[in-house]
C-alpha cells in the first residue's frame, strides 16, 4: 500500500502546479474582469489534478477508492465553474445572480454527496474493481447518479463553449486568439 511516484502522477502534479500558478497570477490581477472566476476554476482544476496524481500513486484498492471518491467530488464542480467563467468573460455578470449560481451548484453538490456516500446506495458507481496493468487504476460501472451528472456536465460545458464561440465571432483579432486558446483548452481533454 506504499505510495510511489508514477509517470502519470508526475504529469498530473505538473498540471496541478500550472493550474495553481496561473490561479496565483489571476489573484494578482483579480481587479480585472473574469479574474476571480478564472481563479476559482483553476483552483478546482488544480485540486482535481492533485487528487488524481495522489490516487494514481497507490496500487491498493482501498487507497485508490478513497482518493477516487475525493477526486470525483472535486471534479464535479468544474463544468459549473467553466460556465460561470464563460459568462463572466463574456461580460454577462448580470446573469450570475443568486438563483443562477444556486441552480448551477445543485448538481455538483448533490453529486459530491452521492460520491462520498456511494457504498450506501451505489448510485454513482455500481461496481468498482482495481485493474493492475499497466498502471493500477479503478475500473467502474457507473450508476444512474453518475449518468445524470455526465449529462448535466456535457450540457453545461456545451453552453460555455457556445458562449465562447459567440465571443470569438464578435471579437477583435487579439481577443479571438485568447478565446481560441480557451476553446482549444476545453476541447483538448476530449481529443
Amino acid at each position: 500500500m506504499a505510495w510511489r511516484l508514477t509517470g502519470l502522477s508526475v504529469a498530473l502534479f505538473a498540471a496541478s502546479a500550472v493550474d495553481f500558478g496561473v490561479a496565483a497570477l489571476a489573484w494578482r490581477h483579480r481587479d480585472r474582469p473574469a479574474a476571480d472566476t478564472a481563479m476559482a476554476l483553476l483552483v478546482a482544476m488544480g485540486c482535481w489534478s492533485l487528487v488524481d496524481a495522489i490516487r494514481l500513486g497507490y496500487d491498493a484498492f482501498g487507497a485508490q477508492l478513497f482518493w477516487y471518491r475525493i477526486g470525483t467530488a472535486t471534479g464535479a464542480v468544474i463544468p459549473a465553474l467553466l460556465l460561470v467563467f464563460a459568462l463572466s468573460y463574456a461580460g454577462h455578470d448580470k446573469w450570475l445572480d443568486r438563483r443562477t449560481v444556486f441552480a448551477l451548484a445543485i448538481d455538483p453538490l448533490a453529486f459530491a454527496v452521492f460520491a462520498g456516500t456511494n457504498p450506501a446506495h451505489r448510485l454513482v458507481w455500481a461496481d468498482v474493481a482495481l485493474v493492475s496493468t499497466p498502471i493500477p487504476h479503478l475500473a467502474t460501472s457507473f450508476g444512474p447518479a453518475y449518468l445524470v451528472h455526465i449529462v448535466y456536465a456535457y450540457l453545461v460545458v456545451a453552453l460555455a463553449v457556445l458562449i465562447f464561440v459567440r465571443v470569438f465571432a464578435r471579437s477583435s483579432v487579439i481577443y479571438r486568439l485568447q478565446v481560441g486558446l480557451l476553446l482549444v483548452a476545453i476541447a483538448a481533454p476530449s481529443a
